[in-house]
Formats: structure tokens, sequence, C-alpha cells
């Protein structure tokens, strides 16, 4: 696409998680809710380290609390 670009990933990316976060948050009339990691708002986190994605994650989040974490880091 003449879109394409270096410049352009970032953009990219973040339309990318806004379809499968903010949107259906606001589609069903909850953005005030979820849809987005805010102070006072509901979420649930997952994060990996990124050279190991197909791995199991370092640490969930769920409510605020850690849920799971890797005791070996």
């Amino acid at each position: 696409l003449s879109e394409d670009s270096i410049e352009n990933d970032n953009f990219r990316v973040k339309r990318y998680v806004a379809k499968y976060t903010i949107n259906p948050a606001i589609a069903q009339g909850l953005s005030h809710v979820i849809g987005s990691v805010e102070v006072g708002k509901m979420a649930d986190l997952v994060l990996w380290n990124p050279a190991f994605f197909g791995a199991k994650p370092d640490i969930i989040i769920k409510g605020g609390d850690i849920a799971w974490t890797d005791m070996g880091m």
C-alpha cells in the first residue's frame, strides 16, 4: 500500500490493538470501564518476553493482582 513505510509502523500497531481493545468497548458502551489501561478501569494483562513470545508468559495480572508469575525470574 502507498501508506506502508517505517514511519507508519507505530500507527499501524496502534490501529490493530484498538480493533481488539477500545473499539469493542466503545461498541458495547463500556469504554468507561474497559478497553484501555487507565487508572480506575478493569484490565487483565499478560506480559511476555518478546524474545520468547511462543513460550509461557512472564507474568499475568488479573483484577490488579498478580495471578501467575514465573518464580525463576
